[in-house]
């Protein structure tokens, strides 16, 4: 390195005003008399460099065209633009993070499948299995860029593999020397001026080093270079400045950091490396904090304490002169993840609600893209409004973007064959109802289902088309007649008319080689997306807001990246088909770069460490600090061995010992860094659990007393929403009242105690959310103080009760129960239902057919339900194959003669009209007596219950009352098993004839008639008990008990 001899230092701790520092060294210079194309200020990233730009544009409004603030990136691609201008080349392109991964993915897809190019490539057999993951390619791209920062070329790194010591793997730097020169190759060809985030740095740096004219133009006229957040230069930046400091003699340099505060470790910042860069024997140091108080600068010192010592005289400014009274630091533990979201989303509603915080004066801080995404949906849930910084998802993997990729690729393969080929076919039942419940689809299974019946019924009865096939013929013939409306069938229509719009903006080339000229990614995607039609409608969600306007807003913006990265892609390789963009996206896990930062809306932040940097919030809560995430001790590259590369190079040596060393400090700084982003209130939360436990990083937050070897979990925090403090209000109320006891009284201790005071106090804030028409705060609305609406039977006297022989069971078992079932009480029919139910209609309409044509037969019912190609549809299509084959032999075996099918029973017996149907009648042919046979499918007790039966009793009493034309002596009844057994006597389940049975039937329907039209109920506790469907309406039942 070559230290300036005009560097100053300035350090100062998290908090101590170091980004202010700068921005007031800008203005010292501006009102000196100097001039903006005198200045450079150069910030580790585009977000921090950004609020730098403004901050300075606020102070110096004197017709300024632009700050001339960059990263360090940024500064090197305006370096490589001059030189293009100067040398009339073709300007450079920026090859993103996701340009890189899909590139590396193609290369080593190759590789990955085929034994022999794994071998020929060089591949060591320690990484086979690694070499087609998303993990093996991150850590490729960052030892590619580390040894582009160190200047390490391909042939270098094929040269250093015999020194990677014992840690190292033998070969591996060969073949990834064999990648690095593929990958220079290929991107070299797709856009010779394409550069990579690495490259472009070094690339500047050579460029200043080698070109005069250059350096006259970029560096020379520098009078002032300051360098924010300097602990996060890499070595390739540092060789920038190293090369910008030769070209730029009469600059005054300032570098202004803290090796404490540094995020980047796993891009390559080497956090105490710009101190001796600077060799300012006398560093000015920043005193004071101007952002936290004594409480959160206690935790800032206990954190930095457990940092390897680089430059340690800045560590403990001292607090704000005027800290915040209300200033606190806590450390929460959870019994589970739902439990801490929970948590902080009350939290946030209070501080919001009771504290008057604006939510975009709060932030939720974790580790890395996936947890962000599971914060946010809490969130949302929860109701408090998000917006997600940094650590985005890569776009393939978000819903709307996929699905939209997936209808041009479909638009694409139908444009290939045509909409009339017969060949294998492009859309099938599954893809049409992906995307039918897609964000752009927007209907849920039950909508799916209806729509399957409004195309069945659209169809006919003649047809034999399944609703599967209907559905896809629906999408995909541009002739379809659109009979109906509906939600449902809108948005089929929507799918339909997007794929046409796809199809038609994709013709054939001549020949039918290729695509027609102009088609490219662009025309066929803005095709499909104004085919989709959904533009206007998220539009006005999003402006109307709350949870489903954020899902709306959210969708905008990622169509919105698609289209950006769509013309990025035709830009930067033109000629190449819509489909290899398509592929592309879906292939790369790496989240796009974008160009323009996202407008900051009213809502709480929720971003990761490296996001935060720079950024303060009044309140902030830092989630999922568990053991094993915080600190993560993994070695960064370790199976690639980028550090390894670096101590070579820079010719160090150390072992395992001190480069976990250095994992733990860089995981130290990133903590220090989320800890110090509040002003007034911090929360740091983590899991214990049987899988999950707390890091000791909490105790750096919020020590244990001595003694104390575990947290205890953190209280329940009532929901700050308008429902829980209606609750809230009336449950305080009745205590005060006295009407129930407090929470800590034993029941029976004697008369609840009243308080007048807060009996008035809560009845106002009752009349307050009745006057604001808050549901439920009325004491109309309150269940428990209604009386009875009625003590009279629901049927006038003399009714003659009505008796359904399949209800009798229930009302045998309980009363209660009997009478809420069949008042709308039941819950709606599942699968298994729907099931069965296909097979008693499929058994009463062919009861006689051979058994391979109810087999087919059920097999094409079962496709128009949707049994889509996953294990449980495969095992019900296994179960309903056995009830047939069972049914087959009850009905070669019983011994019985049918009679019919499905019939209609309605007769006046023993007091009451029994109604309702048999599945099966038939006739025993001695004695020429009717016998009822019932099909089940689920379990039907033990053998010795069935003369008890209820059902089959009520049925004989039908019987014997001329309910049939056929006759009227019952021979007995039977249930027939279809579920279980392989021979008739295990599947006819018989019970004896009303002569011959132990139970009287005719009684106990007489008795189930006199009580069923009765004004009271009553709840019998027992076996059935588990499975109610009311159990929540039943007194008997803990969770349903009468509550205030």
């Amino acid at each position: 390195m070559t230290p300036s001899p005009r560097a100053h230092l300035v350090l100062g701790a998290p908090g101590t005003g170091r980004s202010t520092r700068v921005v007031e060294e800008v203005l010292a210079h501006l009102e000196g008399g100097g001039d903006l194309s005198e200045v450079l200020v150069l910030a580790p990233s585009r977000l921090t460099a950004s609020m730098l730009r403004e901050r300075l544009e606020e102070r110096w409004q004197r017709g300024a065209t632009g700050m001339p603030v960059y990263s360090h990136q940024a500064f090197g691609f305006s370096v490589l633009s001059h030189h293009a201008r100067l040398t009339g080349a073709e300007p450079p392109s920026l090859l993103t993070g996701a340009d890189q991964d899909a590139v590396l993915a193609d290369l080593l897809a190759g590789v990955a499948g085929d034994d022999a190019a794994f071998a020929a490539a060089g591949w060591p057999e320690e990484v086979r299995a690694a070499v087609g993951t998303q993990g093996f390619r991150d850590q490729v791209r960052d030892l590619f860029m580390r040894a582009v920062e160190h200047g390490v070329t391909a042939g270098e790194l094929a040269a250093l593999d015999d020194q990677q010591g014992e840690c190292g793997t033998s070969g591996l730097w060969r073949a990834a020397a064999g990648l690095m020169r593929e990958y220079e190759q290929v991107t070299a060809l797709a856009d010779h001026q394409a550069v990579d985030a690495a490259w472009v740095v070094a690339a500047a740096a050579d460029l200043l080093v080698v070109d005069d004219a250059l350096a006259q133009v970029v560096a020379e006229p520098l009078r002032l270079v300051l360098v924010d957040d300097a602990q996060e230069l890499t070595a390739g930046t540092q060789a920038l400045l190293d090369a910008l400091a030769v070209r730029a003699p009469d600059a005054r340099w300032v570098l202004v950091g803290d090796p404490d505060a540094a995020v980047q470790g796993f891009r390559g910042a080497r956090p105490g490396a710009f101190v001796e860069w600077a060799g300012d024997p006398e560093p000015e140091v920043l005193g004071r904090s101007v952002r936290h108080g004594p409480v959160l600068r206690a935790v800032a010192d206990r954190v930095t304490a457990r940092i390897g010592a680089t430059a340690v005289a800045h560590r403990r400014p001292a607090p704000a002169q005027e800290g915040d009274d209300g200033e606190r630091a806590e450390a929460l533990v959870l019994p589970s993840a739902h439990a801490e979201l929970a948590q902080v989303a009350t939290l946030l509603r209070r501080e919001h609600v009771m504290g008057g915080v604006p939510w975009r004066r709060m932030a939720v801080l974790a580790r890395g893209r996936g947890r962000t995404e599971q914060v946010r949906r809490a969130l949302e849930r929860a109701g408090v409004p998000v917006q997600v910084s940094g650590g985005g998802q890569p776009a393939g993997s978000q819903p709307v973007v996929s699905t939209v990729l997936d209808l041009v690729d479909a638009a694409l393969d139908l444009a290939r064959q045509g909409t009339d080929d017969p060949a294998a076919p492009v859309v099938d039942e599954a893809r049409v109802t992906r995307w039918l419940t897609s964000p752009v689809g927007g209907l849920d299974s039950s909508s799916v289902r209806r729509l399957r019946r409004v195309l069945r019924a659209e169809a006919g009865t003649d047809s034999r088309a399944t609703s599967g096939e209907l559905l896809v013929a629906a999408v995909t013939d541009p002739a379809h007649p659109w009979e109906r409306r509906g939600a449902e069938t809108g948005a089929l229509r929507r799918l339909a008319t997007a794929l046409q719009a796809g199809v038609a903006a994709a013709p054939r080339a001549a020949g039918g080689r290729g695509w027609a000229v102009g088609v490219d990614a662009e025309t066929v995607l803005w095709a499909v997306w104004d085919g989709l039609g959904v533009s206007a409608s998220w539009q006005r969600q999003a402006l109307a807001g709350g949870v489903a306007g954020q899902r709306a807003d959210r969708d905008l913006d990622a169509v919105l990246g698609l289209f950006a990265a769509a013309e990025q892609f035709v830009e930067r390789h033109p000629g190449a088909g819509p489909e290899v963009f398509t592929e592309r996206m879906r292939s790369s896990q790496v989240a796009r770069d974008s160009l323009v930062l996202g407008r900051e809306r009213e809502a709480v932040q929720v971003l990761t460490p490296q996001a935060a940097a720079g950024r303060e919030w009044e309140v902030v809560a830092v989630v999922g600090v568990q053991t094993g995430v915080w600190p993560d001790l993994r070695l960064r590259g370790s199976l690639v061995g980028s550090s390894r590369l670096v101590e070579l190079v820079e010719g160090r040596t150390g072992g395992i010992a001190e480069e976990l060393a250095a994992v733990r400090h860089d995981e130290l700084r990133q903590f220090l860094v989320a800890c110090t982003r509040a002003t007034r209130r911090l929360v740091v939360t983590a899991v214990r659990d049987a899988e999950e436990t707390p890091s000791p990083f909490l105790d750096l937050v919020d020590p244990l007393p001595e003694g104390v070897e575990q947290r205890e979990f953190a209280p329940w925090s009532v929901p700050v929403d308008l429902r829980h403090q209606v609750a809230h209000a009336r449950r305080e109320l009745l205590h005060a009242a006295g009407a129930v006891p407090e929470a800590d009284e034993p029941a029976g201790a004697g008369t609840a105690r009243t308080d007048p005071g807060a009996r008035a106090a809560w009845a106002a804030e009752l009349a307050a959310l009745v006057r604001a028409e808050v549901p439920h705060a009325h004491p109309e609305a309150w269940w428990a103080l209604r009386q009875v609406s009625s003590a009279e039977a629901p049927w006038a006297p003399g009714t003659l009760p009505v008796v359904r022989p399949s209800s009798l069971g229930t009302w045998q078992d309980c009363g209660l129960k009997w009478f809420l079932t069949t008042h709308g009480g039941s819950t709606p029919p599942g699968r298994a239902q729907e099931i069965g139910t296909l097979l008693h209609d499929l058994l009463a309409e062919h009861p006689e057919a051979p058994l391979e044509e109810l087999r087919a037969e059920a097999a094409r019912r079962r496709e128009e339900l949707g049994s889509p190609e996953v294990w449980w549809s495969r095992r019900e299509g296994e179960r309903m194959a056995q009830w047939l084959r069972r049914y087959d032999v009850y009905r070669r075996e019983c011994g019985r003669e049918l009679v019919g099918t499905e019939l209609a029973l309605r007769v006046e017996a023993e007091g009451v009209r029994l109604t309702g149907r048999v599945d099966r009648l038939e006739r025993h042919p001695g004695s020429g007596a009717l016998h009822v046979a019932d099909l089940k499918t689920g379990h039907v007790g033990s053998p010795k219950d069935l003369p008890d039966n209820a059902q089959l009793g009520a049925y004989q009493v039908a019987v014997e009352a001329g309910a049939f034309e056929a006759g009227d002596h019952s021979g007995g009844a039977s249930l027939v098993q279809l579920d279980s057994g392989e021979k008739v006597g295990t599947i006819d389940r018989r019970q004896p004839a009303l002569a011959d049975g132990p139970v009287d039937h005719r009684a106990r329907v007489a008795e189930a008639g006199v009580g069923m039209v009765q004004a009271r109920h009553v709840a019998t506790v027992g076996e059935a008990c588990r499975h109610c469907p009311v159990r929540s309406s039943c007194p008997a039942r803990p969770e349903g008990k009468e509550v205030a």
